[in-house]
């Protein structure tokens, strides 16, 4: 894992970054699935009570569904519901999908109380997150699980995903803010609290680091055109995901 401190020399990362070689034999196939086996939002989902209903707060293209069927065991017993500001995809495979604008809004859902929530990569653009927090808190049953995942401190120290560009390095995201929809960076130690505030205990956090496997991620998007092995391998070196759980 890489050492991220302020104000990294990018061609001194690119280099090291660069250096990688692919070193395992399995099939690309094989590695993706080894690496969501290990992350903890992939287990999040798939350990999920028996008739679980999730809320997937900040869904996006809305892919959790495709969870359900993927790798053992299979989940179709799983009701999900989205909440995200972008419209519904065609096909979404949601039980329900609610368009808003977190900041002006929060979701309604009535009469549903759920069993799990998931935050993967929103409390970082939203403006109040302990008020989301509270929401949920009183919208998920007692016993009820949240996940958050949201970019580190390490993050902010990273340098610019044009800065290494030039190196060799093509990142969605290499810096906190080179995704411009981010507001601020937030504490692992905020979260806590306003999890506390919400209602809930923190039973599990860290950074998500997959080691071996996020280098060999890594190594192999820098070779090819495949942006999420280049960018999952990246987040893993540089401990750029902070994730948290919780029970209510």
């Amino acid at each position: 894992m890489i050492t991220v401190q302020s104000g990294m020399d990018p061609a001194d990362l690119a280099r090291q970054l660069l250096a990688l070689q692919p070193c395992l034999d399995i099939a690309d196939g094989e590695l993706l699935a080894a690496y969501w086996r290990f992350h903890p939002r992939f287990r999040f989902v798939k350990t999920a009570r028996a008739g679980a209903s999730i809320l997937d707060v900040g869904a996006g293209a809305g892919g959790l569904p495709a969870w359900k069927a993927w790798l053992d065991p299979q989940r179709h017993d799983l009701r999900l519901f989205a909440a995200d500001r972008a419209p519904a995809p065609q096909q979404h495979g949601y039980d329900s999908w609610e368009c808003l604008d977190l900041d002006e809004a929060l979701p309604d859902f009535p009469g549903i109380t759920f069993d799990a929530a998931l935050l993967s990569h929103i409390v970082e653009h939203v403006r109040d997150p302990a008020l989301l927090l509270a929401w949920i808190g009183s919208r998920l049953a007692i016993g009820g699980r949240i996940y958050i995942e949201w970019p580190s401190e390490a993050s902010v120290r990273l340098p610019r995903r044009e800065a290494l560009l030039p190196f060799g390095v093509d990142l969605m995201i290499s810096n906190f803010f080179d995704d411009a929809t981010h507001r601020r960076p937030v504490t692992m130690e905020e979260l806590r609290i306003a999890l506390r505030d919400a209602g809930f205990r923190v039973t599990a956090s860290g950074t998500i680091a997959a080691g071996l496997l996020g280098e060999e991620l890594l190594a192999r998007g820098l070779r090819r055109d495949d942006a999420f092995a280049r960018l999952a391998g990246f987040w893993s070196m540089t401990g750029w995901c902070n994730w948290v759980e919780a029970v209510r």
